[in-house]
């Protein structure tokens, strides 16, 4: 006895509607895509070393296994709880296709040493005392090289230039929670 079609495509809609609802969930990498760090694994909280509690720098990024076709990759660290719109703390584009890693600290300078172009610097995590926030690296391997010039852009912007280059994307997530008062910088 089969089921009527409309049951079958009722219970799809409501998965699809229960997984668009509620909080993000971590970035599936697609074909093998990978992001990892050896600073910390994904879902683990970030060292106060790369918070602005610390130095302040970014982390080391690897990735393996691009979709077939990549030619660029950009990048976009963003609080997953900030009340904003643009909630980048990060943004770097244009990285060459042929580069696998960022090394400890590459978002500090606005000359990445074709590492590729910073939208804007890396701004490690700052939450308030006693507050968990949760942040995310999302790697893009795109089909293109992004015309936006070494300007400061917006998470948004970047996006929009996105748009239909997309080949895959892979993601690293982590938290990170700082104790203490407010005014007192934790090492």
């Amino acid at each position: 006895m089969s089921r009527p079609r409309f049951v079958h495509v009722s219970a799809v809609t409501f998965i699809l509607a229960l997984a668009a609802c509620g909080r993000r969930e971590a970035v599936k990498p697609a074909g093998g895509f990978e992001l990892t760090s050896p600073a910390f694994r994904d879902g683990e909280p970030m060292p106060t070393a790369f918070t602005d509690y610390g130095t302040n720098v970014s982390p080391p990024l690897e990735w393996r296994n691009p979709p077939e076709g990549t030619r660029s990759f950009a990048l976009v660290f963003e609080d997953l709880g900030a009340e904003t719109r643009n909630a980048s703390r990060w943004i770097v584009f244009n990285i060459p296709d042929s580069v696998s890693r960022l090394p400890l600290a590459a978002g500090a300078e606005k000359d990445s040493g074709g590492l590729g172009l910073p939208g804007e610097c890396y701004s490690g995590p700052c939450p308030t005392p006693g507050r968990q926030r949760r942040y995310r690296f999302t790697l893009y391997a795109l089909d293109t090289r992004l015309d936006l010039g070494p300007l400061v852009v917006q998470t948004a912007v970047l996006r929009e230039a996105m748009a239909g280059h997309v080949l895959g994307e892979a993601g690293l997530d982590c938290t990170y929670w700082r104790r203490g008062s407010i005014g007192r910088r934790l090492l």
